[in-house]
């Protein structure tokens, strides 16, 4: 394992992108490669708040879920060691949210193809916003010029193998 990929233990490597685009398999296998913890955002807010987020968006709406979501960033933030975390899709369109998460480590923007990850999700109905796949591919394009800013971009429509050697390879090329 490459010298720089050891060094990580201090900081935090987020994995952002649309829904479907791989960052909870592709952060649960970094995470076993690179020997840090990993953290689901979703998953923590389902946890913490006994619903799904489904449930989160249909009984107390999207602006009380963006809430929850800054509130996990914010203790994931204030944790001294490194951590792998797969953010909810929505996560860096928030106001400021790109720059802190840029400050605390790297951000990898996991980028597939719009059909391809809408494709991924379709049998799962606990998606909210994901409406058909214009609407889809509309929300994609509109959270793009955001996504972009990352750190790091990695095309994210192979297998979960090849995608994590991806970001493997990205994380020892980026300079610190």
């Amino acid at each position: 394992m490459n010298h720089k990929i050891l060094h990580l233990n201090d900081r935090h490597i987020f994995l952002i992108g649309m829904m479907g685009s791989g960052k909870t398999t592709i952060g649960q296998l970094l995470a076993k490669k690179i020997m840090l913890p990993f953290i689901d955002t979703d998953a923590l807010i389902e946890h913490s708040e006994g619903l799904s987020i489904q449930e989160i968006f249909s009984t107390k709406g999207e602006e009380y879920f963006r809430s929850l979501e800054v509130k996990c960033l914010e203790n994931i933030l204030n944790s001294k060691s490194g951590q792998i975390v797969a953010c909810g899709g929505g996560l860096p369109i928030i106001a400021g949210v790109m720059e802190q998460m840029k400050r605390a480590g790297i951000v990898v923007f996991l980028a597939s193809d719009p059909e391809l990850a809408y494709n991924r999700i379709q049998a799962k109905s606990n998606r909210p916003l994901l409406g058909q796949i214009e609407s889809f591919s509309q929300l994609y394009n509109s959270r793009f010029q955001t996504y972009k800013n990352a750190n790091i971009t990695c095309v994210a429509n192979g297998t979960p193998d090849e995608v994590v050697l991806l970001v493997l390879n990205a994380l020892t090329q980026f300079e610190f």
